[in-house]
C-alpha cells in the first residue's frame, strides 16, 4: 500500500512539470498510433511495402515464406510512435486532459480501497459503508476500457499526424477489466449480506 502511495504521488508531481511543457509546446509527447493506407514502408536493402485499402504491393521482394505472408489475406497493420506537432495544441490539452483523468481515477481508487483495508484490519470488515466502497471499486474498473476508447476516438478527431493515423491508448483490456469488476462485485454482495447479518444481530441482541 505504501508503495502504492508513493508511487501515486511521484506520479501526481511529475504531472505539474510534464502538463507545463507539453502545454507549453516545449515537450515533444508521443502517441501510439495505427497508420492508415495508403503509405509506403522504405527497407534499408532498398525495398519498399507499398500498402493500399485492400492491398500490399511488394517491391524488391524474392518470392518466399516471407512475401507469401506480407501478401497473405489483407495487407499488414503499422504500428508505430508519432510526435505530437507543437502547433496541435488541442491534442497537446486532451493529452494533459488524460493523464489528469488516469490519476484522479487512480487516486479515487486508491482512497477506497484503502479505506476497506482499514475497516477489515480495525475489525470492521462488515462496515456498511464497504460494500458502496467495492461498488465503486467495481465501477472504476468496468468504465476504464470505455473512457480508454472514448479518448482515443477523440484523440483521432483531434490528432494532426502527417500520414493520417488512428491513437492507439494504451489501458486495461475489456475481459480483463470485465472479470476484475465482475468479482469486486461479487466481493461487494458478500460485505453487504455480511453488514445485513451484522446489523441483525445487534438489533435482535
Amino acid at each position: 500500500m505504501t508503495l502504492t502511495l508513493g508511487a501515486l504521488w511521484v506520479a501526481t508531481l511529475a504531472l505539474l512539470p510534464l502538463g507545463y511543457l507539453y502545454l507549453t509546446e516545449r515537450g515533444s509527447p508521443t502517441l501510439h498510433v495505427t497508420i492508415d493506407p495508403d503509405y509506403t514502408v522504405d527497407l534499408p536493402d532498398g525495398r519498399q511495402i507499398v500498402v493500399g485499402d485492400d492491398v500490399a504491393t511488394l517491391v524488391n521482394f524474392a518470392a518466399g515464406d516471407e512475401y507469401r505472408y506480407l501478401t497473405h489475406d489483407s495487407p499488414p497493420t503499422l504500428h508505430t510512435s508519432m510526435k505530437i506537432d507543437r502547433e496541435d495544441t488541442d491534442t497537446r490539452i486532451l493529452l494533459v486532459a488524460w493523464l489528469a483523468t488516469i490519476l484522479g481515477l487512480a487516486w479515487f481508487g486508491w482512497v477506497n480501497l484503502q479505506r476497506v483495508v482499514r475497516a477489515a484490519r480495525d475489525d470492521r470488515p462488515f462496515d456498511p459503508r464497504n460494500p458502496v466502497r467495492l461498488r465503486c471499486l467495481a465501477g472504476l474498473v468496468l468504465a476504464s476500457p470505455v473512457i480508454a476508447w472514448a479518448m482515443s476516438r477523440t484523440l483521432d478527431a483531434l490528432f494532426d499526424g502527417n500520414p493520417a493515423a488512428h491513437v492507439d491508448l494504451d489501458g486495461p483490456g475489456w475481459w480483463f477489466s470485465l472479470t476484475v469488476g465482475l468479482g469486486l462485485l461479487a466481493l461487494a454482495q458478500v460485505f453487504g449480506e455480511g453488514a445485513r447479518l451484522r446489523e441483525l444481530e445487534e438489533t435482535t441482541v
